[in-house]
């Protein structure tokens, strides 16, 4: 504060301030010029003013939270410390700036890095904090989860998802609707689909993939299980290992199940030979039915009987190594009738007496 004096005292005195009446507020050097205004009395005295700027004014800002899922909704607090004017800038997707802000709210809806910014300015000078502020969106595969291929029915299916997402996150499925699959089993990167191992068919699953600000991203996959094979009847089997034909012209079933008919030179015998064992024994199945084409020692007519059978497929006693064990119809060769014989007893059992 300056103040002139005069003597005698109370004189009427006008003060310049650098040559101006107005009072300076900035800071700053000014030369002070006091002169008496009186008719009697005269006189002027000199001083200098120095007004000292403010000290730096300091900027800050509480943000919370700094990191989300979008949208993010963020809290700004000014906490900005001296004399000066403020303002904030949080370059979100509106571009949104506030004056002298006190607290504010700003919602993040595009995921992304920002990086607010509150600055102060005064006579002391300017001052800024920056805060940067990271908005996650949902996981983003690196690629499309493959389907697998299709499995037999009761098989195990398993995902290898590893690499699709690089960053930290959790797997998890949805069963969509009903079908095959029973459980589900997550071991890491791995997704196992466990099914019932009577039940084919497809069944549609969601493959989610989850980070740790609850965002998810998922992609629908089906999963494909096939019927398991119907048994295949041993007269398909046996026609397709026997010879085209035999010396006498008897052309065995075709491979597809068809049926040949006997040629001309053998015809269905009107009675059966019993059926005898390779120890001269007959041999009947739990139904008291015969049992044609024991050829070896295990009771039960199966592919090492066919083998042998086939060895012999053909023959006749005029040939050598004819063996009437394999004429199963007593007619005096190894031909197709004994072939239909045997392929009815295939597969059966006999019964030890």
């Amino acid at each position: 504060m300056l103040i002139s004096t005069s003597g005698p005292a109370n004189l009427t005195t006008v003060t310049t301030y650098n040559g101006s009446s107005d009072i300076p507020g900035d800071p700053g050097t000014y030369q002070v010029v006091a002169t008496i205004n009186d008719a009697i009395y005269a006189g002027t005295a000199t001083g200098t003013l120095i007004i000292q700027p403010p000290p730096m004014p300091t900027a800050g800002l509480q943000v919370s939270p700094l990191e989300g899922g979008v949208p993010l909704t963020v809290t700004f607090t000014n906490t900005s410390q001296g004399f000066g004017y403020t303002f904030l800038e949080t370059f979100d997707s509106k571009n949104q700036t506030f004056d002298d802000p006190e607290t504010v709210q700003v919602t993040y809806d595009i995921p992304g890095t920002y990086e607010a910014l509150l600055t102060i300015r005064g006579q002391g000078g300017t001052n800024q904090t920056r805060t940067t502020i990271v908005v996650h969106g949902p996981p983003a595969l690196n690629q499309v989860i493959a389907s697998p291929d299709e499995s037999p029915v009761g098989e195990t299916q398993t995902l290898d998802l590893s690499g699709l997402d690089p960053a930290t996150g959790a797997w998890s499925v949805e069963l969509l609707g009903s079908g095959p699959i029973i459980r589900t089993e997550i071991n890491d990167e791995r997704v196992s689909f466990f099914s019932d191992g009577d039940r084919h068919g497809a069944q549609a699953v969601n493959i989610i993939r989850t980070n740790p600000w609850g965002l998810s991203t998922s992609q629908q996959l089906v999963l494909t299980w096939a019927p398991a094979p119907e048994p295949t009847e041993p007269s398909t089997i046996l026609p397709t290992i026997l010879p085209a034909s035999n010396d006498n012209g008897d052309t065995p079933p075709a491979a597809d199940g068809a049926t040949a008919s006997p040629s001309n030179d053998e015809t269905a015998p009107d009675s059966i030979a019993e059926p005898v064992s390779p120890q001269g024994m007959v041999f009947f199945d739990a139904f008291g039915q015969p049992i044609h084409g024991l050829f070896d020692d295990d009771m039960k007519v199966g592919f090492e009987d066919y083998f042998l059978f086939a060895e012999h497929y053909g023959s006749t006693p005029e040939q050598s190594g004819y063996d009437a064990r394999f004429d199963l119809d007593g007619n005096g060769q190894v031909g197709l009738s004994d072939f239909f014989l045997f392929a009815d007893s295939f597969g059966k059992e006999a019964v030890v007496p």
